[in-house]
């Protein structure tokens, strides 16, 4: 898979459409952040790509395959999602919750062999959650819970990885890990759609970023094209002062109080 198309994509719920005519190409090895107030639509554009939500215009392709013509499986094969939250009420094991994201890749009747549990133990240790394998999900906290989704959705070996604020719940150490590790697997060529409410991280980590507002696309580009004061000031309605980031060069967001 070389690329992820969004054509033309329209999508809603009961009171009508969120999403209005939607386009872009992510292509391997890209990170691409989206960005955008509350209620833009960030959520709800991650839930049709992952074909939880029909569309109802457009289309998404990955690779050369129309997404609507998949079987969730066929989609779970390559590409994984890390929602917001994950509730989990039952008692299993981390070990037991990350080695489910080889379930796609698994026959009837097959059970995890011993290429299934390596690559589930490199997940774990990924995301420094090997040493919570023997624990049971329910006692973890918030932020643990939230790094065994991530290591369960690299599990998963996918090509295409979409994240809803993945680092909501995490500390700053597990922010900058989580956000490390993402941007590593671009350099091996995975694709990551990242909605991100940081929008210093945004930029750190972005190749390009898609701005929100109101189900539209209002920008898209490299950080420095999209974060500048006059956008800052359309989108989030807030002034700011745009400087460099001091190592890397990228656009440093300072908001101004009102």
């Amino acid at each position: 898979m070389q690329k992820v198309e969004v054509q033309h994509i329209c999508a809603g719920y009961n009171l009508g459409d969120v999403l209005q005519d939607i386009n872009f190409t992510a292509r391997e090895g890209e990170f691409i952040g989206l960005i955008g107030p509350n209620g833009s639509g960030k959520s709800t554009l991650l839930h049709v790509m992952s074909k939880i939500l029909n569309p109802t215009c457009g289309t998404v392709y990955l690779g050369d395959v129309e997404i609507e013509s998949m079987k969730l499986k066929e989609v779970a094969r390559v590409l994984a999602v890390i929602p917001q939250d994950s509730p989990m009420t039952f008692s299993f094991t981390v070990a037991d919750i990350v080695i489910m994201g080889r379930n796609p890749h698994l026959t009837l009747f097959h059970s995890e062999g011993k290429e299934d549990i390596e690559i589930a133990r490199k997940a774990m240790e990924a995301t420094d959650t090997f040493h919570l394998r023997n624990r049971v999900i329910t006692n973890l906290s918030g932020g643990e819970r939230q790094r065994v989704i991530i290591a369960r959705a690299l599990a998963q070996s996918p090509k295409v990885l979409l994240l809803d604020e993945p680092t909501a719940n995490l500390d700053i150490r597990h922010q900058i890990e989580i956000f490390d590790l993402v941007k590593r697997l671009t350099e091996e060529g995975l694709i990551v759609i990242c909605a991100i409410h940081d929008l210093n991280l945004a930029s750190l980590y972005s190749d390009r970023l898609i701005v929100l507002k109101e189900g539209r696309v209002l920008a898209f580009g490299n950080p420095e094209e999209v974060l500048t004061v006059e956008n800052m000031r359309e989108i989030f309605g807030v002034e700011a002062i745009l400087q460099n980031h001091p190592v890397e060069n990228s656009p440093f967001v300072i908001l101004m109080r009102s």
